[in-house]
């Protein structure tokens, strides 16, 4: 099977965290969120995780939408050979290390970990150990984000380094991403 995800990260001055995401215009399913992690300028920052299973293959349109007028980045990703998907585990704060702590996984399994701060830089790198599937500031608001993924272990922990020091930040990881064999 396959499974399709999009990291959406964005700001708006109304407090409302309310956003839909669809990949070929089939709604997907918002796994995780760390709503409301920081508050700049008077707008609130969020960061959201949508996945799709058995998604269309190829090309495909994926859009995201909010409920109020809002400042938004987003990306999207897709993995072959999954079967199925754990529990989203959130984390926020203000550091310069960014993490999801105990992520429960098994051997065989992938762990994806998505990241967001409020710094306009290319600030977010990957943990040690972790593989960088994206990371980019937006350039539309102060922020970067991070989208990496690890081979699953026992207990996982996701973290990324902020390069510009202690900055807030929101982390989602799902804590199983298996992959078929």
């Amino acid at each position: 099977g396959a499974a399709g995800f999009v990291l959406v990260h964005f700001a708006n001055n109304s407090a409302n965290g309310s956003i839909s995401a669809t990949w070929d215009g089939v709604a997907m399913t918002q796994v995780g969120s760390s709503f409301n992690y920081d508050t700049v300028s008077g707008y609130s920052y969020y960061l959201a995780l949508f996945q799709i299973l058995s998604p269309a293959s190829g090309a495909q349109t994926v859009a995201v939408s909010p409920a109020a007028s809002s400042y938004v980045s987003a990306n999207s990703i897709s993995y072959t050979g999954v079967n199925g998907l754990g529990t989203a585990v959130t984390n926020s704060g203000t550091s310069a290390s960014p993490s999801v702590p105990s992520v429960t996984s098994t051997t065989g399994d992938m762990v994806i970990a998505v990241f967001a701060d409020t710094a306009n830089s290319w600030a977010l790198a990957a943990g040690s150990g972790m593989t960088s599937r994206y990371s980019t500031a937006s350039g539309n608001f102060a922020d970067s984000f991070l989208i990496e993924d690890v081979a699953g272990s026992s207990l996982v922990s996701m973290t990324a380094t902020n390069t510009v020091g202690s900055v807030s930040w929101g982390g989602i990881a799902l804590d199983r991403l298996q992959v078929e064999s």
